[in-house]
């Protein structure tokens, strides 16, 4: 796993933020459409432990972790990608 993904997923499993509700006192529409769009993520990939990574007044990541072939991955989503991260057996 490079630096980078290593650094998603240690926010990911640092993360609290299990609703938009926990990033945004007030979510515009748009996040709460981006909010909808990961719920269909997560249950498209049968997923589970969806949560925000990193918000900020205009944008949030999220992920949510997934089995797909006998392997664990990360997905991750942000406005302008989903990615799968695989995930190594310490994680």
């Amino acid at each position: 796993m490079n630096k980078r993904d290593a650094g998603i997923v240690w926010r990911y499993n640092r993360s609290k933020m299990y609703s938009l509700a926990h990033a945004y006192a007030n979510a515009s529409g748009a996040k709460e459409r981006a909010w909808t769009h990961c719920c269909e993520l997560l249950v498209r990939y049968h997923g589970s432990g969806l949560k925000v990574i990193g918000a900020n007044t205009y944008m949030f990541s999220a992920g949510f972790t997934c089995e797909i072939d006998g392997q664990e991955y990360l997905m991750y989503i942000t406005p302008t990608q989903n990615r799968l991260i695989k995930l190594e057996e310490d994680n």
